[in-house]
C-alpha cells in the first residue's frame, strides 16, 4: 500500500493562504488600536484647549478652603499638592463635577500626614498641611480617562 501526501503546489498554496488570513487579522486589530489611541489624544487635546476657559477663586474660611468655579467651563475636579510640615508632600486628585459659578469645599481634617497618614474623607486636607497649589482639572469623555490638569489656572494658598 502507497502512501502519498499532499503535492507541493496544494501546500505552497495552504500556506499562502493561511498566511494572508493571518495578515488581515492583524491589520484589523492593528487598525482598531490606532483608531482607539487617536480618539483619545483627540480627546486629551480638547480637555486642554478647553483649559483656556478654566478658572478658580479660593478663599479661607474657618477649617475649610472654598474653590469656587469662576471660569466659562464646567470643571471635572482638582489636583492638590499639599506642602506638610518637615517638608512633605502630598499629592491627591479630587474627581468631582464643579458646575460654573458653584463652590467645592476642602474641609482640614485632625489628622497629621507627615507619617504618611491619610485623612479618612476623600476631599479632606490634612491638619499639618501649611501651603497648597489647586490645579483645576478637565476630564476627558471616555472609559478610565485621566484629569487632564490647566497648571497655568493654578493657584496657591497658604493654610
Amino acid at each position: 500500500m502507497k502512501k502519498r501526501g499532499i503535492s507541493p503546489i496544494i501546500a505552497t498554496v495552504i500556506l499562502i493562504a493561511f498566511v494572508v488570513v493571518i495578515i488581515g487579522i492583524i491589520t484589523l486589530w492593528g487598525r482598531g488600536i490606532y483608531e482607539e489611541r487617536a480618539e483619545k489624544s483627540g480627546e486629551l487635546a480638547n480637555a486642554q484647549l478647553d483649559c483656556i476657559n478654566a478658572a478658580i477663586d479660593v478663599e479661607k474660611v474657618v477649617n475649610q478652603i472654598i474653590i469656587t468655579n469662576v471660569g466659562g467651563v464646567a470643571l471635572n475636579g482638582f489636583i492638590l499638592r499639599e506642602n506638610l510640615q518637615g517638608g512633605d508632600v502630598r499629592l491627591s486628585d479630587i474627581f468631582v463635577d464643579v458646575e460654573v459659578g458653584e463652590e467645592f469645599p476642602l474641609t482640614q481634617s485632625s489628622v497629621n500626614c507627615g507619617g504618611g497618614t491619610e485623612p479618612s474623607t476623600p476631599g479632606s486636607l490634612c491638619d499639618d498641611t501649611e501651603t497648597m497649589r489647586i490645579v483645576p482639572s478637565l476630564q476627558p469623555s471616555g472609559r478610565n480617562a485621566p484629569l487632564v490638569s490647566c497648571a497655568d489656572k493654578s493657584l496657591e494658598i497658604q493654610v
